[in-house]
């Protein structure tokens, strides 16, 4: 997903989106997870009492085996995604 910003022509993807968040306020774990792919994840973690990205710290993505819905390859492409999420926040 592109998102244009209406104040220039500048294009900017939700990664980038999902850094410059970070640095002017907390990003959420919906705004961060926010493809389709991801949503079983965010209802999980809303269930569960999780909001904020920075709450995933030390969070056992392989715990996620033993939930209904979360296999092998969904518990890598998550484990992936907030690596690349995390990388961006630091740069």
């Amino acid at each position: 997903m592109v998102l244009q910003v209406k104040s220039s022509n500048d294009i900017i993807s939700c990664t980038e989106l999902g850094s410059a968040l970070a640095t002017k306020s907390e990003l959420t774990i919906a705004n961060a997870f926010s493809e389709n792919t991801y949503n079983l994840f965010v209802k999980y973690c809303n269930a569960n009492g999780l909001t904020l990205f920075s709450e995933l710290t030390g969070f056992d993505f392989d715990s996620l085996a033993y939930e209904s819905g979360f296999g092998t390859v969904k518990i890598e492409k998550l484990k992936s995604k907030y690596e690349e999420i995390l990388g961006n926040i630091a740069n």
